[in-house]
């Protein structure tokens, strides 16, 4: 009777071992298989630092859901000053002043845009008020004085490019409204652009 109490014994002891799971070794083989989202993809490139986009540009607002009137496009033209502060933890600030510009001749025009201290993540990634007031003459859409209570998603994707979408109201629905804003060095006004590149 004892011998087979032993033998029982056993048999369940081999078997509670032999189901036991390990959870911390089974942890670290899934962490090993995980690949780690902050290095990869277009929406986070891994910068070693924020590229350093101080300077002029040439923001244009692209609002998608209007066709176009008048022989032009729903397009909003700014002269816009970039300054950005890199942080030694790699995020940063951003300073924007962005005044309209006119429709015609693309002469700047009314009161800037501008936001102040704006955060700046590691990946680039920044949101931003865009308040303001547009004048009808940088209006191609109405032709009249417009207020404008948007925000701007941003995206620094290079020293030369940021862009992204914009949320809010002209008063208009701005959910279907891109960006691009592009270095402007010299007297000509650079090739716009609309939105980020696939």
């Amino acid at each position: 009777m004892r011998n087979a109490l032993s033998t029982l014994v056993g048999i369940i002891t081999s078997l509670v071992v032999g189901a036991c799971v390990d959870p911390r070794g089974r942890l670290d083989e899934f962490a090993a298989r995980v690949i780690d989202a902050k290095d990869t993809g277009q929406d986070c490139p891994g910068f070693t630092e924020i590229p350093n986009v101080t300077g002029r540009a040439l923001f244009v607002v692209r609002i998608d859901n209007l066709p176009p009137r008048g022989g032009r496009e729903p397009e909003l033209f700014f002269d816009t000053q970039v300054t950005l502060q890199q942080n030694p933890d790699k995020t940063g600030e951003l300073d924007l002043v962005a005044m309209p510009l006119t429709v015609e001749d693309r002469m700047p025009i009314g009161v800037p845009f501008t936001a102040s201290a704006v955060p700046v993540d590691a990946c680039g990634k920044f949101e931003a008020p865009f308040e303001g007031m547009i004048s009808g003459k940088a209006n191609p859409i109405t032709g009249m004085d417009q207020t404008v209570i948007a925000k701007v998603h941003g995206n620094i994707r290079s020293a030369d490019l940021v862009c992204g979408m914009l949320s809010g109201s002209v008063p208009i629905d701005l959910s279907a409204t891109t960006f691009g804003a592009v270095r402007w060095t010299g007297d000509a006004l650079p090739t716009a652009v609309v939105r980020c590149p696939e």
